[in-house]
């Protein structure tokens, strides 16, 4: 993708995300860089602004407040993220759920030839658009830390632009071979100038003599600050800058604490690091990151103290080992690294030798490497997962546990008590077919009329006979296991409406929440008996005008008679539900009934409790 006079201009994408202050200083820099180059438009966006409010609250603000007020947490989502893989594959997702849709847009919008991310999370989103074919242009990464690997690199991603050797095979284990380029620090050009020391000391105003400290916790201000300047401060003829970042009260907590030592200077954020680096003896730095990359480019000794976790402390461990930096993990530390570096052995590093490659000479010759995933690797993850969803859907529908959870929170709870004024109460039968008409009229030489729950369809005769003995059918649904609740529908479509609206007998198994759902798409409303009982159990309970009885009439008939012998006791009339229905009030008539929110929603005598059976009716 070189540049000739010949070609258009090329345009560049750069997504950053304020994340603290380095994943800005690297974009910035990396504009620079590019319209230094000509011959390149370059668009620059808040890529974690495609995020929506709450996610991107949730990565910057929450990790400002977890690095300032609660690091363990951080550090243990950390090791979750590094150490269990289904941890980081949920996160990716989430991530990619979370973004792909705007962050898509914003790149339609900006019409790229090349999109540059810095920050790792975006670049996780972007990777996953690449590898389903979702973004057709090269992808580059920038990598300004010596860490998490596994996170700021992505298979989707045609290049990682590196600031170190030891990174390029680190990346190229997780994004393939060829995918890592070794490229300058991502800092800005003045901080290449190699500003003399006595020049950045006279225009900062700090003493021409003497030793200068800087302590630094980033754009943020995280750390141990104030105990880092009062090691340094401790050193004779020492001047510190401590630099508060945009973190506020911590500036006013330190102006405040040093307020009558004049060798101490506290900063806010600040836009003079490199004059502030050229005219240091060294820097303490808490967050690794940027911080690090400048001070290293400018040959300004630097010791990492006051924060040691997460990716901060891999970051700082693996500079160290490569000679790069000075790790201190206490004051007595740190105490004795100042002393070897301002005392023992004072002098200015020489900056690194590395690449000479340029950053911005790189995204222009970017090669699309990425290879997309197959279409029909696509489809078939895209099926397994609807089939997923459907199987998890279905599973919930075909089981009670899903409507138990859903009834009382949403009000779905079946009909078990109807506000009445007349003392009638409604008796619902299950019974089998062949013997409901012997029944009946068993029943109504007692003067009891009954709703039979039966199996619908509910033959013409079995339903005339009944309507001549003054009785009347109900639906009965079957037990829905595995897939016949899918049935619901056709069992209740051609049942007859009672005061209006269809209704159905909960299955003594229970009601499974697919059951409920279909019902209510043929206007059928579940109903119970508050009362439960059959010729083993005989109905103990007080009856109060309204309530709802079920009764299962299993065993012969003279022991199914015998247990409705306490019926009338309680000055109440034993009517179908129809009856029950129409007697409630007028404006209730047409309308669902009125559920005593009182009553339990299916209650059943305690075995403990019934008496035996009477012998006869």
């Amino acid at each position: 993708m070189s540049l000739t006079g010949s070609e258009r201009r090329l345009r560049v994408l750069v997504l950053s995300a304020d994340v603290g202050e380095g994943h800005v200083a690297a974009a910035r820099a990396l504009s620079d860089g590019l319209h230094a180059l000509g011959a390149v438009d370059v668009v620059a966006r808040d890529g974690l602004g495609a995020f929506g409010i709450v996610v991107r609250h949730l990565i910057r603000d929450g990790y400002r407040w977890q690095l300032r007020w609660a690091p363990w947490t951080y550090a243990g989502m950390y090791w979750m993220g590094t150490h269990v893989r289904p941890a980081r594959a949920v996160g990716a997702t989430v991530l990619a759920a979370a973004g792909q849709r705007r962050l898509r847009r914003l790149v339609r919008d900006a019409d790229p030839d090349v999109v540059v991310s810095t920050h790792p999370a975006l670049t996780c989103v972007l990777g996953h658009m690449r590898l389903r074919r979702r973004l057709a242009v090269p992808v580059c990464a920038t990598i300004t830390d010596l860490a998490d690997y596994s996170f700021w690199s992505h298979r989707g991603a045609d290049l990682h632009l590196v600031m170190h050797e030891s990174a390029i095979a680190c990346v190229e284990r997780v994004a393939g071979a060829g995918s890592a380029a070794l490229v300058r620090p991502l800092v800005a050009a003045r901080f290449l100038t190699g500003a003399d020391r006595g020049a950045a000391r006279d225009r900062l105003e700090l003493p021409a003599a003497g030793r200068v400290v800087v302590v630094s916790g980033g754009g943020w201000g995280v750390g141990d600050l104030a105990g880092a300047v009062e090691v340094a401060v401790a050193i004779d003829e020492t001047t510190v800058v401590a630099l508060a970042g945009r973190n506020e009260p911590l500036r006013a907590a330190l102006q405040a604490r040093f307020a009558g030592d004049a060798s101490v200077r506290v900063w806010g954020f600040t836009e003079r690091m490199p004059e502030l680096l050229a005219a240091a003896d060294v820097t303490i730095h808490s967050t690794g990151g940027m911080t690090s990359l400048e001070a290293l480019t400018c040959g300004c000794p630097l010791i990492a103290y006051g924060s040691s976790i997460g990716h901060i402390r891999v970051h700082n461990r693996t500079m160290a080992a490569l000679g790069l930096i000075t790790v201190a993990d206490s004051r007595a530390q740190l105490a004795a690294a100042l002393q070897r570096t301002l005392i023992d052995a004072p002098a200015r590093l020489a900056p690194p030798a590395g690449a000479s490659a340029d950053a911005a000479a790189a995204v222009v010759d970017v090669r699309p490497r990425v290879r997309p995933t197959p279409r029909w690797r696509i489809a078939t993850a895209h099926g397994l997962a609807c089939l997923a969803g459907i199987a998890v859907v279905l599973a919930g529908l075909s089981t009670d546990d899903a409507y138990s959870l859903a009834a009382r929170p949403f009000e779905l709870r079946p009909v078990t008590h109807v506000a009445t004024a007349q003392p009638d109460v409604a008796l619902i039968v299950r019974a089998r077919p062949t013997t409901a008409i012997g029944l009946a009229q068993a029943l109504a030489a007692r003067g009891i009329h009954a709703s039979f729950a039966l199996p619908y369809p509910a033959t013409t005769t079995l339903r005339r006979g009944l309507a001549t003995i003054g009785d009347e059918t109900l639906p009965e649904l079957a037990p829905g296991r595995r897939t016949r609740w899918l049935d619901t529908r056709e069992q209740l479509r051609r049942a007859p409406r009672l005061a209006g609206e269809r209704r159905y007998l909960v299955p003594a198994s229970g009601l499974e929440f697919g059951q409920y759902l279909l019902g209510r798409s043929v206007d059928a409303s579940p109903v119970a008996g508050r009362w439960s009982f059959d010729p083993s159990r005989p109905l103990t309970a007080r009856l109060s005008p309204g309530d709802i009885i079920a009764f299962t009439a299993n065993g012969s008939t003279p022991r199914v008679l015998a247990a409705f012998a306490s019926l009338r006791a309680d000055g109440v009339t034993v009517v179908p539900l129809s009856k029950l229905l129409a007697s409630s009030s007028t404006s209730a008539r047409t309308a669902r009934a009125v559920v005593r929110t009182t009553a339990p929603a299916i209650t059943t005598a305690s075995p403990a409790t019934m008496p035996t059976a009477p012998s006869g009716a």
